[in-house]
């Protein structure tokens, strides 16, 4: 939030691959520095692009939800850092208007205090 607070949105809807991810709803006034692409497989048909217009981005008998920053993301993007917790694939996407800058594995991104 715009006071360094953190709330959590609501998430989106279960879905497939095939259909599309929904974005979830965030409060007012957020700030939104990050977020998650889902996990999830489902078999068969082509493979879609669900965060960037349903585009299809080839042929698999496995579907799986864009992991990567999408070209929405990117265009959304400033020149401050973003994060994608890319569920499916255990890692951390840092990018900005200028695209992925870097990649680390989710466990590397914090060392929570015990």
């Amino acid at each position: 939030m715009a006071d360094g607070s953190v709330v959590a949105g609501s998430p989106g809807s279960v879905s497939t691959p095939e259909a599309g991810a929904e974005t979830g709803q965030y409060p007012a006034g957020k700030v939104t520095p990050f977020h998650s692409h889902p996990s999830g497989t489902s078999g068969g048909g082509p493979q879609l692009d669900p965060f960037g217009g349903n585009s299809s981005i080839g042929s698999s008998s496995v579907v799986r939800y864009r992991q990567a920053p999408s070209i929405l993301d990117v265009n959304k993007a400033s020149s401050n850092f973003r994060y994608i917790f890319a569920k499916g694939e255990g890692s951390v996407y840092i990018y900005n208007d200028q695209g992925v800058r870097a990649t680390i594995p989710s466990s590397q991104f914090v060392n929570p205090k015990k």
